[in-house]
């Protein structure tokens, strides 16, 4: 039920799960489950301060026109955009937490800021596969990323790339179920995501939001104090040693 053991951060199943595809939701009440089954997963978003302020792409960037980002929603801006913001293992987050708090959606459909920032992230110019964006392969290990023809660097839209925007990093805690008056929970590790599709599910009533394939994963070491002397930037390099996808 873990991918970290939130009990001495090791990996569980020997990380045998990298490489293969989560299908992703955001939490839409409180009080729900997070967990999953068959590789599916619900999962929190979180309520981004306006500062600091996220980088975007050129205006000229794929799905990056969209009047919502850029406008005020931190929730999307930080999806869309590169976040400085830094995380740390341990660092408490949750209901109550600030800056680093979640949120829920109401009742009905929902899913659209979701949709609209990551299609912004991965540049594909509409929801499903073969829209432009990166493409991450599922024939086992190593993982490898061929680069989309929507990639905004010319050189990188070729097979076998080291690199893609479509690489994020995602703070993993230990499951528990939340509500509005919830304590924290601290983070207990990190997945690294290839983020592949959107919007497979209609993005409304629980519906799926999105493909991610499992690129590597790191555990927090539960007797290190909070805060370390290394936290870990939400966007830009990443933070995880990328030893498991090809280069070319």
């Amino acid at each position: 039920g873990y991918f970290i053991n939130p009990v001495d951060g090791t990996i569980k199943n020997n990380g045998s799960f990298v490489g293969q595809m989560l299908h992703l939701t955001r939490q839409k009440t409180i009080g729900g489950n997070v967990g999953g089954d068959h590789g599916s997963l619900s999962f929190y978003g979180l309520r981004y301060p306006t500062s600091p302020a996220p980088a975007f792409p050129s205006t000229g960037a794929v799905s990056c026109d969209d009047p919502n980002i850029n406008n005020g929603d931190t929730y999307i801006d930080n999806i869309a955009g590169t976040s400085s913001l830094p995380m740390s293992c341990g660092m408490p987050i949750g209901p109550t937490a600030s800056p680093y708090q979640f949120t829920f959606e109401g009742a009905g459909p929902g899913g659209g800021p979701t949709i609209i920032g990551t299609k912004c992230l991965i540049h594909a110019s509409g929801n499903g596969n073969n829209r432009g964006q990166d493409e991450f392969s599922n024939n086992g290990i190593p993982v490898t990323i061929n680069g989309g023809s929507n990639n905004p660097n010319p050189t990188l839209r070729v097979p076998n790339i080291s690199r893609s925007d479509s690489v994020v990093t995602a703070p993993l805690f230990d499951g528990r179920t939340m509500d509005n008056s919830s304590a924290p929970a601290p983070i207990i590790g990190f997945l690294q995501l290839g983020v592949t599709e959107t919007n497979l599910g209609g993005g409304g009533g629980g519906s799926q939001l999105l493909n991610a394939m499992i690129l590597n994963v790191v555990g927090c070491n539960p007797s290190v104090p909070y805060p370390p002397s290394n936290p870990i930037s939400a966007g830009g390099s990443s933070p995880i040693p990328v030893r498991l996808v090809q280069s070319p």
